[in-house]
């Protein structure tokens, strides 16, 4: 692929982007945790924590997103992926990202084996995302 092709980089948080979204969540956490504290105890609270926290940590963390001419960098607090343009054969945006797939027609497995990518708040950076990603991958 080109190596001299200009970039993208942006990042997404979706806990500023959804306050409402956010308080919700943050108000059913301690709620939930709360009551599995008072009912089951400190061991079941602990592992309550690890894999609802787990699952829910994406949402109140940064990533960070990077398109090159060499692939697609997605930055997440705990690890890096970083996948070549070679990976991809199609793509499918929606309201909230794209969703970058290995298939090059529709699968059930695409959901396991793509990579989503979100969206940032601004609308033209959106635009010139699609288009670059319309030139990496249509390629």
């Amino acid at each position: 692929m080109e190596k001299d092709v200009e970039g993208v980089e942006w990042h997404s948080y979706p806990v500023r982007e959804n306050r409402k979204k956010a308080l919700l969540a943050v108000f059913f956490l301690l709620f939930f945790w709360s009551s599995i504290y008072f009912t089951l105890g400190l061991f079941w609270l602990l592992i309550s924590l690890l894999l609802l926290g787990g699952s829910v940590l994406p949402f109140f963390t940064v990533t960070r997103y990077k398109l090159d001419g060499e692939g697609v960098t997605v930055k997440k607090p705990f690890y890096t992926i970083r996948r070549g343009w070679g990976k991809f054969r199609s793509y499918y945006p929606d309201g909230n990202g794209i969703l970058l797939s290995p298939f090059s027609e529709p699968s059930r497995l695409e959901n396991f084996r793509g990579l989503y990518i979100r969206y940032p708040i601004q609308e033209d950076q959106k635009e010139k995302i699609l288009k670059f990603l319309v030139k990496m991958v249509d390629s």
